[in-house]
């Protein structure tokens, strides 16, 4: 099988939003909204928020990795977010996923960066044999906590007024 890993293109829109979908439903999330206009507009722009690695096989696309810039300010340093990754059940164990991560890596290598950082879900003991091939280690003294929908909404009007300035 002849494999192709590349960063997404327009022609690959409907197939990784398909996919998208699967990987949130496989971790029991139901609907995702990152659909064909969310890739649309927030990774294929001028100013893309992450990138998309595609694998195609056959002329396909098979599997996706996203991800995302990050900054450590410990290591005072760059690197990435490996944010979701979904290869399709019929192409598993054929060595895809490896492939997607190893360009992740050599990406933010050839960009200075020092490290990928990664979360996954507890029960998916699958991904964490397959990250600790790889050699990525859980840090047990780190949790990952999140502000989303209506708590995210909360603490961004909390501030009663108060601009703030981003970037």
């Amino acid at each position: 099988m002849k494999l192709t890993i590349r960063t997404i293109a327009m022609q690959d829109v409907a197939a990784v939003a398909r996919m998208a979908q699967r990987l949130a439903a496989s971790e029991g999330e139901g609907r995702t909204e990152f659909n064909e206009e969310a890739i649309r507009r927030d990774v294929l722009c001028q100013h893309p928020h992450c990138v998309i690695w595609v694998a195609e096989a056959g002329g396909q696309p098979v599997a996706f990795l996203m991800a995302y810039p990050g900054y450590d300010m410990l290591s005072a340093s760059t690197g990435w977010h490996l944010g979701d990754l979904w290869v399709e059940p019929g192409f598993r164990r054929q060595g895809i996923a490896t492939q997607l991560v190893l360009a992740l890596a050599a990406q933010a290598k050839d960009h200075g960066s020092r490290w990928i950082s990664l979360t996954r879900l507890k029960q998916n003991h699958e991904a964490k044999e397959f990250y600790t091939k790889l050699g990525f280690f859980e840090r047990w003294d780190v949790c990952f906590h999140a502000a989303g929908g209506d708590a995210f909404l909360s603490l961004a009007n909390a501030s009663g007024g108060m601009q703030a300035m981003l970037l």
